[in-house]
């Protein structure tokens, strides 16, 4: 009776499988297809009663394969709320802890339960959302920083000349202002509507600073417009400081691009390349990889000094390059 008890515990049937993988029946038939599961064919039971028997062991460890590592990365962005594409470049950085591991086939990043949570409350994250407040701020109703305004009926060009949490101000070029909640009362539009482009995912940025200059029909202000219209605001991130535009555009090839507008840019760039080719203007970052191996202990250092610091890793490591080369 005992060995009959033992070899009932160490067999499932068809139905327990389905039960314990929670899965459909019609799936064990297809793991068995598959050759992933593999049925006993030399048991009692099975041969009298044409019974489909598995070993449980056999089973536990085909469970433990279908068991996720961890979180995935569609998961994530999704729990912390942002788009997939805006999750990723914290893994690539660093400053979120994923592991790529193999699951039903395929390499995927996995992210720990803990390792979110801890990101999801540190300052990086914080400060991501508050930037992405802002942004919010700046796009509302279709507006955004210095995008150009026309009047249809009377023909007058304007210009969004500060777009913030505490004001807003469009200056018209004959130097009427008023606030972006007039626009449409005064009769203005966009006179090109921001289009939909996915984020350019490409890693870095060309940086370039301009003088922030009076005139609303300024040249700097013509090659944003161009921007705007060609790879969206998505693609170009503006700062503006004192008397200065800080601004900072993904890597991208412009088509058709002309002479004047490559000299504007080149005449402002500090971090990065721009390139006048043939059929147009090529905008990319600096940026090259250099893969270290480094000790664990000495890697979460850096983790805690860069969530401290609120940088990314790669961020602190770069200025700690450049400080230990320089010194």
């Amino acid at each position: 009776m005992t060995d009959h008890n033992n070899s009932e515990e160490e067999y499932m049937t068809t139905d327990q499988v389905a039960l314990f993988l929670n899965r459909s029946k019609g799936s064990i038939y297809n793991y068995v297809k598959e050759e992933l599961l593999t049925p006993v064919a030399d048991h009692p039971k099975w041969k009298m009663r044409k019974t489909t028997l598995f070993r449980k062991s056999e089973v536990e460890q085909f469970r433990e394969k279908l068991t996720k590592p961890g979180i995935t990365t569609l998961e994530a962005a999704k729990e912390l709320g942002i788009e997939y594409t805006a999750l990723m470049p914290f893994i690539y950085n660093g400053t979120l802890q994923a592991d790529r591991k193999i699951f039903q086939g395929k390499e995927r990043h996995f992210i720990k339960k803990e390792e979110l949570s801890c990101f999801k409350n540190s300052e990086v994250f914080r400060n991501f959302l508050e930037r992405k407040k802002k942004n919010k701020r700046a796009t509302q109703d279709g507006w955004i920083l210095f995008q150009r305004l026309i009047n249809p009926e009377s023909n007058v060009m304007a210009r969004i000349m500060e777009l913030n949490e505490n004001q807003s101000l469009v200056i018209t070029e004959e130097d009427e202002q008023f606030p972006i909640e007039e626009i449409v009362q005064r009769g203005f539009m966009a006179q090109h509507p921001i289009t939909d482009m996915p984020y350019i995912t490409r890693k870095g940025y060309a940086k370039f600073k301009f003088f922030k200059p009076y005139s609303i029909h300024s040249d700097i202000f013509q090659v944003i417009d161009y921007l705007y219209q060609l790879i969206t605001h998505k693609n170009v991130k503006i700062v503006v400081e004192h008397s200065f535009i800080y601004l900072d555009i993904k890597p991208v090839f412009l088509e058709g691009m002309s002479q004047d507008f490559f000299s504007i840019l080149n005449s402002g760039l500090y971090e990065g390349k721009v390139e006048q080719q043939p059929s147009g203007v090529s905008i990319d970052s600096d940026l090259e990889p250099l893969y270290l191996n480094v000790p664990s202990h000495l890697k979460q250092l850096i983790k805690e000094k860069a969530k401290k610091e609120n940088k990314t890793i790669e961020e602190l490591s770069i200025q700690a390059l450049i400080k230990g080369l320089n010194d």
